[in-house]
C-alpha cells in the first residue's frame, strides 16, 4: 500500500559519482541510479522531476543550504540505468572552497554525491522502499567513501521537517551478510546485553537509533542481538523487541514513521526463526485482553492441541481456564516489566 507524501518529507541518497568526462571546469557524473541500495530501496529513473530544480539548478556541499553553492548543473539526462549531470564548478574567485572541491574530484580524491529529494510516490515492504515518483531538490558533494559493491547507500530515512531526526536501523544495514542464530529456548537480558555493548555493536544488535547522537548508548532502542563478538540473534529479544515495538504508546517512543521500517526488521528475523510475525498494528496495552492478544502473537504462543493462539480476540476471559490464565499472567508480568521499564 503506498504512503501518503506526508510521511516521508526528504530524503538524503549517497551514491559513488562515476566522474565520466572533464572539459574545462566541467565534470560529468552519475548522481543515481535505479541499483537497489543495501537497504533494498530502489528509485524508478522514470519518475525523477526536475523541472523546479532546473529553475535554480545548484549544486551544494554536504546539502549545506546555508552556504554559497559550488557549481551549478548545466544538464540533466537518463542515460542506461542512472541520470547523468555535467557540473560546471565555481572558479577559485567565485568560490576558493569550490576550487578544492574540484581538484579534489577531478583527481580522484573525493567521488561521492548525494541527491536530496522529496518522495511523491512510493511503496513500502519488507524488501525496502520503492520509489515510482520523486522531485530533485537538489544535490550535493559529500565526503562519503567509494563503495564498489553497492552503488546506492542509505544515508538518511525517516525525516521530519526536513531535520534529519531518527533512523530506522534495517535488517539488510545491519546484517548484510545474514546473522546466526542463538536456540530457540537461550534466555534473554537485553539490559545486561546492551550494558556490555560498545557504540559499534549496537548499531548491529538493534533495530532503531537517534542518529542526532549517534555516539550515545542510550540512543538505541529494541536490542535482540547478544553483545558477543557473533552478535548472535535471539528468539526472546525478537519478540520482546516486536512487543515493545507493536505496544503503542506504552511500548517504546519512536517516531510513527519509523514504526514500519522497524517492523520490517523484526519480521525478517522471524522467518529466519521459522516463527509468523504479528500483523502490524498498533495494540492498546492498557486493555489487559488486548495485552495478552499482543504478547501471544508476538511470542507465538500456542495451544499444542489447537494450534491457535491460546488467547484469541473471539474468546472471552472469563472462558479461559484459571491456570491458563495464570500462566499468561505470569508470562505478562516477566516479559512487560522487561519491555516497559
Amino acid at each position: 500500500m503506498a504512503k501518503t507524501k506526508e510521511k516521508i518529507e526528504k530524503i538524503f541518497k549517497q551514491v559513488t559519482a562515476k566522474i565520466e568526462n572533464e572539459e574545462g571546469r566541467m565534470l560529468d557524473f552519475t548522481i543515481t541510479t535505479d541499483s537497489p541500495d543495501r537497504d533494498n530501496d530502489v528509485i524508478e529513473l522514470d519518475g525523477w522531476q526536475f523541472d523546479n530544480y532546473l529553475k535554480n539548478p545548484v549544486v551544494l556541499w554536504a546539502h549545506r543550504y546555508d552556504e554559497p553553492a559550488v557549481g551549478k548543473t548545466l544538464e540533466l539526462k537518463k542515460e542506461g540505468n542512472g541520470i547523468k549531470a555535467k557540473v560546471e564548478f565555481a572558479t577559485a574567485e567565485e568560490n576558493p572552497f569550490a576550487e578544492q572541491l574540484y581538484r579534489l574530484y577531478k583527481n580522484g580524491f573525493m567521488s561521492a554525491v548525494s541527491v536530496g529529494f522529496i518522495p511523491l510516490e512510493y511503496d513500502n515492504s519488507e524488501d525496502g522502499y520503492h520509489f515510482k515518483k520523486q522531485e530533485l531538490l537538489e544535490f550535493s558533494l559529500v565526503p562519503v567513501p567509494a563503495n564498489p559493491e553497492a552503488l546506492v547507500n542509505l544515508a538518511y530515512k525517516g525525516l521530519e521537517a526536513a531535520e534529519i531526526d531518527k533512523a530506522v536501523i534495517s535488517y539488510n544495514r545491519a546484517h548484510p551478510n545474514g546473522t546466526p542464530l542463538a536456540d530457540e529456548d537461550a534466555e534473554w537480558n537485553g539490559r545486561a546485553e546492551v550494558r556490555n555493548a560498545e557504540v559499534d555493536d549496537l548499531k548491529i544488535m538493534c533495530a532503531w537509533y537517534d542518529n542526532e547522537n549517534p555516539d550515545v548508548k542510550a540512543s538505541y532502542k529494541l536490542p535482540h542481538h547478544k553483545s558477543n563478538s557473533s552478535h548472535t540473534c535471539v528468539w526472546r529479544g525478537v519478540a520482546a523487541a516486536m512487543a515493545a515495538l507493536m505496544g503503542a504508546r506504552g511500548g517504546v517512543d519512536i517516531p510513527e514513521d519509523d514504526r514500519r521500517g522497524v517492523y520490517n526488521h523484526l519480521a525478517k528475523h522471524y522467518k529466519e526463526l521459522d516463527k509468523e510475525p504479528p500483523e502490524f498494528q498498533n495494540y492498546n496495552v492498557d486493555d489487559p485482553k488486548k495485552l495478552i492478544e499482543l504478547i501471544e502473537k508476538c511470542y507465538n504462543i500456542m495451544d499444542k492441541q489447537n494450534p491457535k493462539p491460546v488467547y484469541g480476540k473471539d474468546n472471552d476471559v472469563g472462558e479461559k481456564k484459571d491456570e491458563e490464565l495464570e500462566q499468561l499472567k505470569k508470562l505478562i508480568k516477566e516479559e512487560v516489566e522487561k519491555i516497559w521499564k
